[in-house]
């Protein structure tokens, strides 16, 4: 039992840090596309 909620905390984090990852991607995408180019 102990180990199934660890490893749903852990895809949980993993989640959240693709979600975070994906959300600031949209917010500087201007800006890094400047950089890029």
């Amino acid at each position: 039992m102990r180990n199934n909620l660890v490893y749903l905390r852990e895809m949980i984090s993993f989640a959240g840090w693709r979600w975070l990852f994906a959300m600031t991607e949209e917010l500087f995408a201007d800006e890094s596309s400047l950089f890029v180019r």
